[in-house]
């Protein structure tokens, strides 16, 4: 125990007060070393760029005289300078030096000015030879690798290409223009430009490797033609680059490369794929009339401005996939060729996508797995008819909420045809899921999935016969088809098959000729011919059959021929067109209201119109004449044709109702977006 109880008290009281404070006090010295360390780490970079050495005209040529040899190439090391072009020795020295060691006889040397700050403009044209793209003059300033690799790309010296970048004539020879010949081969990691650089006019014979360069001041390759390697990946350019109407014949890399004011290359041509995959662009992007005759790769690409690939011309596949577009995107008139295929998978879409006359190949395709309409202004317009067929959904699972969205942006437009499509593929798919589900499921648990098998056929026999309710001439040649063939049987069971041979000629020849014109017609019309008639075989075939096959054995001398009462009876009291939708097909059994019956006529040229009437009243519920089958001394078998063929009749006119609401504009847009 303390000698000094109250000296304990007061430390028992005030320990924890100085543990606090000591736990604040380190706290405190955390977070300032913390800040200092980020704050200096923040400052390392333009430090650097301040305190990098500058190169000296002495240093330079010491440098140039002394290259570092790399088998096969030699470098020339200037990395890690800051190089003062605005300083005239030092301007004139490198011009000179460069152009005489960067010559025909030194193609493998290497300038490797990586890691450096470049003030001024670098200067192109004073490094570059001045020619004309004439073949015997070009041949005698090329080695023969380089002449071999202009004779593998013919385009370049030819005149015979429609879409050409120059043009010259050897009757004309001051007139053809005049291009920089560049052999520079270059290689420029992490540089910063800031000053002009100008390509304009230029053929560029060796690779550039600018990998995470910053260009601030204006980058033009108007009309320059590129044979070798360009990479560009992870640069920034904090200006507009201008590669109008140029041509690269290598492979081109731009990934993740941001291009803060946008990038023009109109009428451009990529002979090669170039990867743009994960770029952004700040500002406005046209790509108006290029040509892409290996694709392009824009994934995961960044637009925040309008773009353009107007009149453009594709091979390949231009993969867009995973990208993002703030503003509109326009594909008017641009041309898919055979196999090309625009990919919007899991692209995001703010704005309006706009595939208006754009001209797509039979077997070129618009891939929209995943596509996310990423506002309410979010719009996909094209032609009217036309655009709908271009999109293809690979599967259904992940993609519903973009054909929801596709379905609803064209019924808003009131392009019903193609929201029709789009619905016709959710169905298909929809099937295909359920098919791979049925094979996934092993055989002792199909009793599980018989209701999803039920539905799976409902719904295929929906596409079969009206293509999931959106082809309203389909659905009436179905309707057509099937009510001619009945028709034609229920004449051959009233008359006996014994009638008139006039009446056998025209009866024969008009069911005939109607089936013959409803089958080509279904061969123009359906997508699948054969499964729509498979899926109508399905409702005409096997009953209707097995009934005409019992009365062919049946068949015997009590058994009415073409002299004697009809099975069918006609109302004579009324002869117009009329609706019989909740009409039965047998005669009334009130006394006074079956009076006004009596069997058709068979003597008459033209009785044989009254089949064709009675198969109307019962499939399309409606006709001129109420015809209905007479309720004694009738065979069961006939009874239970007819009303086998008025229930089918109940069936028809909903699928023929539900199609013509999905079809109609109007009465579409109603009951779709109320």
């Amino acid at each position: 125990m303390s000698a000094y109880p109250e000296l304990t008290s007061i430390r028992t009281i005030f320990t924890p007060v100085q543990h606090g404070v000591i736990q604040r006090g380190w706290i405190r010295c955390y977070l300032c070393c913390t800040v200092l360390l980020l704050s200096g780490f923040l400052h390392v970079l333009p430090a650097q760029a301040a305190d990098l050495p500058v190169l000296t005209v002495d240093e330079l040529r010491d440098r140039l005289e002394h290259p570092q040899a790399q088998n096969p190439a030699e470098i020339i090391d200037l990395q890690g300078f800051f190089i003062d072009l605005q300083d005239p020795d030092l301007r004139q020295t490198l011009i000179s030096e460069v152009r005489s060691r960067f010559t025909r006889a030194h193609p493998e040397r290497v300038l490797d000015i990586s890691h450096a700050v470049i003030q001024g403009d670098w200067p192109i044209a004073a490094l570059s030879n001045a020619v004309r793209l004439v073949p015997e003059l070009l041949q005698n300033q090329l080695t023969p690798s380089e002449w071999q690799q202009l004779q593998d790309h013919p385009d370049v010296l030819s005149e015979s290409q429609p879409q050409r970048f120059y043009r010259w004539q050897s009757s004309d020879f001051a007139r053809s223009p005049t291009w920089q010949l560049l052999r520079l081969n270059l290689r420029a990691e992490h540089t910063q430009f800031q000053g002009a650089i100008d390509l304009s006019q230029t053929l560029v014979l060796q690779p550039w490797q600018a990998q995470g360069a910053s260009f601030s001041g204006d980058l033009s390759a108007t009309n320059s033609i590129w044979l070798a390697l360009l990479d560009l990946s992870q640069s920034t350019f904090r200006q507009m680059p201008r590669f109008e109407q140029s041509r690269f014949w290598d492979t081109t890399t731009w990934q993740r490369s941001r291009f803060a004011q946008g990038a023009t290359f109109a009428y451009s041509q990529f002979e090669q794929t170039p990867n743009f995959n994960q770029a952004s662009f700040g500002g406005e992007a046209n790509w108006r009339g290029s040509r892409w005759l290996a694709g392009a790769n824009w994934s995961q690409s960044q637009w925040r401005d309008r773009t353009r690939w107007n009149d453009s011309q594709v091979q390949g596949v231009l993969d867009l996939s995973e990208a993002v577009f703030h503003q509109p995107i326009a594909f008017r008139n641009t041309q898919f060729a055979p196999g090309s295929s625009l990919d919007l998978r899991q692209a995001t879409v703010l704005a309006q996508l706009d595939l208006s006359n754009s001209q797509f190949s039979p077997d070129a395709k618009l891939l929209a797995d995943g596509l996310i309409f990423g506002s309410l202004e979010t719009q996909v317009i094209g032609d009217r008819g036309r655009v709908g067929a271009l999109i293809q959904l690979s599967q259904l699972t992940g993609s519903e909420t973009t054909l929801a969205n596709l379905v609803r942006n064209f019924r808003r437009l009131e392009q019903i045809a193609d929201a029709n499509r789009l619905e016709v593929l959710g169905a298909r798919l929809w099937i295909r899921q359920q098919q791979q589900h049925l094979r996934n499921t092993p055989w002792y648990c199909w009793w599980q999935a018989t209701g999803t098998v039920l539905v799976s056929g409902g719904v295929g026999l929906l596409l079969w016969l009206s293509e999931d309710g959106t082809s309203i001439r389909l659905v009436l040649l179905v309707g057509g088809l099937g009510m001619t063939l009945f028709a034609l049987l229920f004449w051959a069971i009233d008359r006996g098959l014994r009638p008139q041979a006039e009446e056998r000629r025209l009866m024969l020849g008009s069911s005939l000729g109607s089936v013959a014109i409803a089958l080509w017609a279904i061969g123009q019309i359906a997508p699948h011919p054969l499964r729509t008639l498979l899926g109508l075989g399905l409702w005409l075939v096997p009953l209707p059959g097995w009934i005409l096959l019992r009365y062919a054995r049946a068949r015997s001398s009590s058994e009415p021929t073409a002299a004697q009462n009809s099975y069918f009876w006609e109302d004579g009291s009324q002869r117009h067109l009329h609706l019989l939708i909740v009409r039965l097909p047998i005669l009334p059994k009130f006394p006074f209201f079956r009076d006004r019956y009596s069997p058709i006529l068979s003597d008459r040229r033209w009785g044989w119109l009254n089949y064709y009437d009675f198969s109307l009243n019962n499939l399309f519920k409606f006709g001129f004449n109420d015809l209905r089958l007479r309720d004694k001394a009738v065979p069961g078998w006939l009874t239970v044709l007819v009303w086998y063929e008025w229930a089918l009749g109940i069936g028809y006119v909903a699928l023929l109702l539900w199609t013509l609401a999905r079809t109609i504009p109007g009465l579409n847009l109603l009951i779709y977006l109320s």
